[in-house]
This record gives structure tokens, sequence and C-alpha cells, in this order.
């Protein structure tokens, strides 16, 4: 009988609160993230999706895909999907990734985050959120300064050149699962990618950035960027903002289904596994089997 009541207490405890958990580290998401769900779609494993948000035609960026257990490499340019998805069946494999920026004189690359394409099938949600309260290597209107010969430039991850003919060049990447999205900045400093909606599957972020100043200065060169820096929050179960889903998790969803903790909206999406569009002991209890399943 106790057991029953205690049971209908934690299924009558579905309140969704303006409160948070205090994040426990500089680059965690703030109080009041901004960050919203748009839209949700699937996906198969063996599939890679390229998906773009708010880059130009022109985008000199491109991604490398390279087969782990033959060596044979593709390069994909950003600017065949820069208004569209692209879906790639590679097959179920391993894959190791390098993003790039093609320019007049220069060129080059740096590591991104490898691709598990055995594991990349399920469900997907698009998300738009604003990077700086997710990471504060972003600025305000998610841009990155960098110095060059001396001379600051702010990069809003696009390709600028200036009236002496000048580039600058930079891209950010934005990988989850089998998505990877090529973004650029809105006026906000906001984006949009697709991001993994299955338990424990991390999203992450990749820099780059180049410059060729050879009617200036005659340099080029580049450098300086992230490569797999995981954005903090966007990980379905990790409802304390930790970077990853685990038992921890699991108390805060319980003691939220008992009116003991309150969550914010970003901590909602995170626990809201059956997605009843409320925290109850079944996401919980999901949780906490797809934490057995994984041991």
């Amino acid at each position: 009988m106790r057991k029953k009541i205690i049971s209908i207490i934690l299924s009558a405890a579905m309140i969704i609160c303006p409160a948070v958990i205090p994040a426990s580290a500089a680059q965690n998401p703030g109080a009041n993230p901004s960050f919203s769900v748009i839209s949700r779609t699937t996906q198969k494993d063996g599939d890679v999706v390229f998906y773009s948000y708010n880059v130009p035609s022109t985008t000199m960026a491109n991604v490398k895909i390279e087969d782990i257990s033959t060596g044979k490499a593709t390069t994909y340019q950003c600017k065949d999907f820069y208004n569209h998805p692209q879906v790639y069946t590679l097959g179920k494999k391993l894959f190791k990734t390098m993003t790039g920026i093609q320019m007049p004189s220069s060129s080059g690359g740096s590591s991104a985050p490898d691709l598990d394409l055995r594991h990349s099938g399920g469900k997907y949600e698009l998300v738009k959120f604003k990077l700086s309260d997710f990471d504060d290597y972003f600025s305000e209107k998610g841009t990155r300064t960098m110095t060059y010969d001396g001379k600051k430039y702010v990069h809003d991850f696009s390709d600028h050149t200036t009236a002496e003919g000048d580039i600058y060049s930079s891209c950010l990447f934005i990988y989850s699962g089998g998505a990877i999205n090529h973004v650029v900045p809105d006026k906000n400093g906001e984006v949009q990618a697709y991001v993994s909606a299955e338990i424990g599957v991390p999203t992450e972020f990749t820099t780059d950035f180049h410059y060729n100043l050879i009617h200036t200065t005659g340099s080029t060169g580049g450098g300086g960027g992230r490569s797999g820096q995981k954005l903090y929050g966007l990980t379905m179960g990790d409802c304390d903002l930790s970077g990853r889903s685990d038992i921890s998790d699991v108390t805060s969803l319980q003691m939220c289904a008992a009116s003991q903790l309150s969550f914010n909206s970003l901590q909602i999406r995170n626990g809201d596994l059956d997605k009843n569009n409320a925290i109850d002991i079944t996401d919980a209890t999901m949780l906490q089997q797809a934490l057995a399943k994984k041991a």
C-alpha cells in the first residue's frame, strides 16, 4: 500500500517551474538560456545528414569524411547544401572528419569529431539557441575575435573580402550523432541545428579560421579554432546540465517529479523522455533503464 501511495504522488507531480539547478561550470548554460525546439525528424543508421542555417551559397567551407577502415576520404562542399539538407548513406561504420576552408592562395583544415554511423539512427530535434548562452567562447552576437599580424578581426563564421582585397573566412559546425550542421549566427547570435534526441548523445562544435592578406601584409594563414568542444545542455537525459547523462540525472528527475526540484525549459527538454510535455516518474525510469543498458 505504501508503494502505491508513493507512486501516485510521483505520477501526479508533473510541475514545471522557472527555477533552475545551478550550473557547475562557466561553459554551462545560464539560468534562462535562449532555447526552443522547432521540429523533429528521424534518421537511419549509416546515414550522415548535412544541414545548414543562415549560410550563403558562396561559402568556402567543406567537410572531409574518411572511412577509418579503408582510409578512403571524400570532401563535401558546403555550398552544395547551403539551403537544404543533404543525406549521404556511408554505411554503418566509424569515420573521422575534418573541416576546412578553400581560399585563394590558402587552404587548410582542422580536425573535428569522429562520426559513429553505426549508431547514427533515431530521433533528432531541430533546436534554435543563442550560442553565448551555451558557451562563453562566443560573444553576445555569436562571433569570435581573432588576432592576425597584431590586428584584431571579428569573425561571424562566414566569408568577407575587404576593400583592399584581403579575405577573412571562418566556419562553425555543430555535430550531433549523424547530423553535421554548418551554421552562421543570425543578428541575435542565434543558430538552428539538428541534434540527437537519443539519450546520452552529445552535441559538439568545431570552428575553423583562415585569412589571406596578400593585398596588404602579404601573409596567409589561420588556425586557433576549436575541435569537438561539447555544447553543454544539449544532451538528452542531461537534466543537471553537467554535460553527460548519468545516475545524478535520474535523481534530479525523481526529485522534480516529486516537486522537490524545479526545471527550466532546457532541463524539461532533456528530461521529458517520453515526450508527454511533463516531468514524471516514467522519465526517471526510462533514463535509469537506458543507463543500465550502457553499463
